[in-house]
């Protein structure tokens, strides 16, 4: 016959090599929590960019921020609205 062997998980033992031979149950529970917390935070970490990986983003974002910027200040704005039909009607602009 068979003898049934009840492992001992390794909360139970870094619970033990913490509290002594009897560790309260509590112990091992949060342990298991803890070691969760743990691996989530890292799963999330891997997710984000790496610094060279956000300088490079950043980077782009104000090269391109420069462009347009230098674009808009190419561009000639003009008004052509007269006096009399100030209150009438939207002026009208060209973007040239």
């Amino acid at each position: 016959m068979k003898k049934t062997v009840l492992r001992r998980s390794l909360f139970e033992k870094a619970a033990r090599l913490l509290a002594g031979d009897v560790p309260p149950a509590w112990l091992i529970s949060e342990l298991e929590w803890l070691a969760d917390g743990i691996s989530a935070d890292r799963w999330f970490e891997k997710k984000l960019p790496t610094r060279g990986e956000l300088r490079n983003s950043l980077i782009a974002a104000k090269e391109a921020t420069q462009l347009l910027i230098k674009l808009c200040e190419s561009s000639v704005i003009s008004s052509s609205s007269t006096a009399k039909n100030w209150g009438n009607s939207r002026p009208r602009i060209t973007i040239v």
